[in-house]
């Protein structure tokens, strides 16, 4: 029988509800792909990243249909079922995080070509982290936050997405233009449309904390400058304001305490000083930036 017609070819998650898919897959079975051994670093021991959708990940049918027939992604199969050499693939081979190469209409990119090629193998915690911490590739970051934009359960997508937004995105995305990593999650986050294509809807009561928490980082962002000339006045003990939420408070400021300063660099080199800080009123601490003015005084 035809290799299309075995009944023992078992599909990577997501194929079998796209026409071809499994003639395609079974080409690549036949020409020698197998399951390569996991690479040196071990992510066995970390929990799979909860996800939602449909067996085409959330992608518009059409373009799960182009991607998965396309010779590119055979050739990702054949590389078997180790993050590492994905990892690789991004950061030497895309050039951009659109769903269509450019100039094209039906031909898919290299980047989402390894976008499902991850998706299919289900990412941990760990791999997530992995592909978020290549600060020197801004569109292979992009490219773990279109995977949590497309498949991870929407009321987790901010926990990954807020350091970005405030202060670690600043790196221009893609060489030869102006728009910054932090600039593109804003928009991927906001929007339901990618490109083209349809993003998946978030709730409605996630997607008004959301665009909540957004609009309280652009505040936060417009103060960071008038706030930078005040910077040896917020120490341990001082009385400031800060950004929080939870399940039964709305994203808002809030009093706080500072407790330590935290200084680093952002994804293009630059330092940033964060603030370990308690909420008295609700007995939670959080990593926050600089608060807005006025300058702390008082010391408790």
């Amino acid at each position: 029988a035809p290799l299309h017609q075995s009944p023992h070819l078992a599909l990577p998650p997501g194929l079998a509800a796209v026409p071809g898919a499994r003639e395609n897959y079974a080409r690549a079975l036949a020409e020698g792909a197998t399951t390569q051994a996991r690479s040196a670093e071990d992510y066995s021991l970390s929990p799979k990243l909860p996800t939602h959708g449909s067996e085409t990940f959330n992608l518009n049918p059409l373009l799960a249909n182009c991607v998965l027939n396309h010779e590119y992604s055979r050739r990702l199969w054949e590389m078997g079922e180790s993050f590492a050499p994905l990892l690789q693939e991004a950061r030497e081979k895309i050039r951009h995080v659109e769903p269509w190469q450019r100039g094209t209409q039906r031909t898919p990119s290299t980047a989402f070509c390894v976008l499902v090629r991850l998706f299919q193998l289900g990412l941990t915690e760990a791999h997530m982290t992995k592909l978020l911490a290549q600060k020197d590739r801004p569109l292979v970051r992009a490219l773990g936050f279109l995977y949590l934009r497309y498949v991870l359960k929407p009321e987790l997508l901010w926990r990954y997405c807020e350091d970005v937004l405030i202060d670690d995105g600043r790196a221009i995305l893609e060489e030869g233009r102006k728009e910054t990593l932090g600039e593109w999650l804003r928009g991927v986050l906001t929007s339901q449309q990618y490109h083209g294509t349809q993003l998946p809807r978030i709730p409605t009561k996630i997607d008004r904390d959301i665009r909540a928490r957004v609009a309280l980082v652009d505040e936060a962002k417009e103060r960071a400058s008038d706030n930078a000339r005040y910077l040896d006045r917020f120490e341990p003990g001082c009385q400031v304001r800060a950004i929080y939420g939870d399940s039964k408070n709305e994203p808002a400021w809030y009093d706080a305490v500072v407790e330590s300063i935290e200084k680093d660099t952002d994804d293009a080199g630059k330092e940033r000083v964060r603030f370990q800080v308690q909420f008295p009123d609700y007995g939670h601490g959080a990593l926050v930036r600089l608060p807005p003015p006025p300058p702390p005084q008082k010391k408790i």
